[in-house]
């Protein structure tokens, strides 16, 4: 599964951004790009972690679509970054270790706490998107990516969440 835009098309994140005016980042700009990108990262390091252990379950591969999703923004979030010369971060910082222990926590205790985690954690990364477009550090083309793009998908990763830990509805 790939990226979609709002427009239900497959969104080409390799994209530089065209103004170069865009390009020259704050340090507000940079600092709530990368922790961005360390919200990505974490949703990958518990994705993969969940993995091992749904490594059985039918539907496996809508996690790890989700997962290679979180990975493409994280791969774009990097790129602008580093496009604008600037490091990018390659680790999910202390975030990632409280993801960790929350998933490990949850999987212990079963499938439904595994997925009410990663719905935490994806609905934690809606929020930060969402404060990513009320920041006024944040370029324009960027906000216009983060609507169009990663709201969407943040989205559809939430919604298959749901679905998938409704319990089975029983047929009259």
């Amino acid at each position: 599964m790939m990226l979609m835009g709002i427009d239900g098309q497959p969104e080409v994140l390799s994209e530089t951004l065209s103004n170069n005016a865009e390009r020259n980042f704050t340090v507000g700009a940079v600092d709530r790009i990368s922790q961005v990108l360390r919200g990505e990262i974490s949703a990958i390091e518990a994705y993969e972690h969940v993995l091992v252990h749904f490594a059985a379950e039918r539907n496996i591969h809508k996690l790890e679509e989700i997962k290679d999703q979180h990975e493409e923004a994280a791969h774009f979030w990097t790129q602008i970054l580093s496009n604008s010369g600037f490091e990018a971060e390659r680790h999910s910082g202390p975030w990632g270790q409280v993801v960790r222990t929350f998933v490990d926590t949850a999987t212990f205790f079963g499938d439904t706490s595994s997925l009410r985690a990663l719905h935490a954690g994806e609905t934690h990364g809606l929020s930060e998107y969402y404060e990513m477009l009320a920041d006024s550090t944040v370029p324009s083309g960027l906000k216009d990516k983060v609507r169009s793009v990663f709201i969407p998908a943040q989205e559809q990763h939430i919604a298959l969440l749901d679905a998938w830990k409704a319990p089975p509805q029983l047929e009259a």
